[in-house]
């Protein structure tokens, strides 16, 4: 009875010690043991988002997704298009060497000699929409927006009985023993939210359907996420979206804040833990976790394989390809002094030197900041103004008719008289509100501001660093580079010109004046 875990992945294209050596030296502080211990580069192809990858650890069959087609290879650095095929939700290689497809149109199967199979999980566009797919034994699960499908060894998709109706985004299976000592399954799935587990002996004279062992986390305050059983223990472990573990115990780990976690994997003697902000690993499901090395550290991973010594992601940023690093921190941080100098004489500026230049010119620098707290903190102190003005102006006019008698002579008399006023009326008046000097209502506006501020300027320095240490690993390849690849050379080189371009339009040309441009 076999057990297909997340998919392995064979070793890629041999790094020199002198790549892995001067990556310490160009990460930061933080994440300088760990970056001590796996260098990571991006895979050449696919460029884009890699939603899934699987690997066939025999024949070394590697198999990536991207948005729009799966990839196939012997190492992530030959892979070709081999299928059109949108969305892949996950992948997975069959004894036989086929390799299953899951996606929200269904399931298809391409066979070793190229043929493209369609299987339906089910009926109804919510069967169809598979978001995992496991092998057990000669059987295949799928989980399903439908719930948890099963393939007898006849091909024919049936609900698993036992299990509960609705969505099942995660899925985990392993072989075990029941408590007669029969082989057995252990199957785990997060439906609706809620992790279920259950034993299932499939095969033999005392198969049966499968017995539910238990159901959600004592005390959760957060919904699952995933669910994985460890193929060496057996143990099953629960993964709870705010970045804790339970299984015989409960560890939470550190996640980025506001982060989900989504995925959890284990790939040899390492277990990965993917969040929306970024990938953690740990020597042990229980922690203690850490932040993988840049720029893994800020990536939204989809998937995580491997075997040990090699590590493959899929990031919305293309696959990430991971080695172990041999020695110690220190003595990796002595071997790069040379190539870290070259970088110096090349003009190459630090990273707190672009970061600065980052803020100067978004105006996101700590100086906006307090002056919009100065501000809220010094207006109730301030009085309402107002001014009148008051404009007077009128007009008269009267006419009086006479006659008089005099001297035996009439006289007509006429008298007109024009009276006009104008006048102007001007007022001052302060008023204070002293309640707003204690607690001013619009300090809540400007706290809100502060806090979209703040990510706003996290979001964009997580960028730049990303470009910087991306754009500093590529200089050191290029430095590594034996000689005669000169087509190779002139990749590095526009490749780390792409990223000088995309540091310098954070800093307003800032960047671009201060480095070498190597394309030209």
């Amino acid at each position: 009875m076999a057990l297909l875990p997340l998919p392995v992945l064979p070793a890629l294209v041999p790094v020199t010690w002198l790549a892995a050596a001067v990556l310490t030296a160009a990460a930061s502080a933080e994440v300088a043991a760990a970056s001590a211990e796996m260098h990571w580069r991006p895979a050449p192809e696919p460029a884009g988002a890699v939603l899934a990858v699987a690997y066939e650890p025999g024949p070394g069959r590697l198999a990536v997704a991207d948005r729009s087609r799966v990839w196939l290879g012997p190492e992530a650095d030959r892979l070709v298009p081999a299928h059109r095929s949108r969305d892949v939700r996950d992948l997975a290689f069959a004894p036989d060497g086929a390799l299953w497809i899951a996606g929200p149109e269904g399931l298809q199967r391409i066979r070793p000699d190229g043929a493209i199979e369609t299987r339906t999980p089910g009926i109804g566009a919510q069967a169809r929409d598979v978001r995992r797919i496991r092998a057990a034994g000669d059987r295949w699960l799928a989980a399903t927006a439908a719930g948890v499908r099963v393939q007898d060894p006849t091909g024919t998709w049936t609900p698993l009985a036992g299990l509960p109706a609705g969505e099942a985004t995660a899925l985990a299976v392993a072989p075990v023993e029941d408590e007669g000592g029969a082989p057995a399954l252990r199957l785990g799935a997060v439906v609706e939210g809620v992790a279920h587990w259950w034993v299932w002996v499939s095969e033999g004279p005392g198969s049966r359907p499968p017995t539910r062992i238990g159901s959600g986390v004592e005390g959760a305050r957060s919904a699952a996420a995933d669910v994985w059983i460890s193929p060496a223990s057996g143990e099953a472990f629960t993964l709870l979206r705010d970045g804790c573990v339970v299984g015989r115990r409960r560890q939470c780990a550190p996640l980025p804040p506001g982060a989900e976690a989504q995925r959890l994997f284990q790939v040899g003697s390492h277990w990965w833990l993917a969040s929306d902000r970024g990938l953690l690993v740990a020597e042990a499901a229980f922690g203690p976790w850490r932040r993988t090395p840049a720029p893994l550290g800020s990536l939204r991973a989809h998937a995580v394989a491997g075997e040990e010594g090699v590590w493959f992601v899929a990031t919305d940023r293309g696959l990430m390809v991971g080695r172990p690093v041999g020695g110690t921190a220190a003595a990796a941080a002595a071997a790069s002094d040379l190539p870290v100098e070259l970088l110096r004489e090349w003009g190459e500026p630090g990273i707190e030197e672009v970061r600065i230049a980052v803020l100067t010119y978004l105006d996101l620098g700590p100086s906006r900041l307090r002056n919009m707290r100065r501000g809220a903190a010094r207006r109730g102190w301030l009085p309402n103004l107002s001014l009148r003005l008051d404009h007077d102006r009128s007009a008269r006019r009267s006419d009086d008719f006479d006659e008089a008698f005099l001297s035996g002579g009439v006289r007509s008399l006429f008298d007109r008289q024009d009276d006009r006023s104008r006048g102007f009326d001007a007022s001052l008046a302060l008023q204070w509100d002293l309640g707003d000097v204690l607690y001013h209502p619009e300090s809540v506006d400007v706290s809100r501001e502060v806090r979209e501020l703040v990510e706003l300027r996290d979001d964009v320095l997580d960028e730049v660093r990303q470009l910087f240490f991306e754009r500093r690993r590529v200089l050191l390849e290029l430095l590594a580079l034996p000689p005669g690849q000169p087509f190779e050379a002139a990749r590095l080189r526009l490749r780390a010109d792409e990223l000088a371009a995309g540091i310098d339009a954070w800093t307003g040309g800032w960047y671009g004046r201060r480095v070498v441009h190597l394309s030209r």
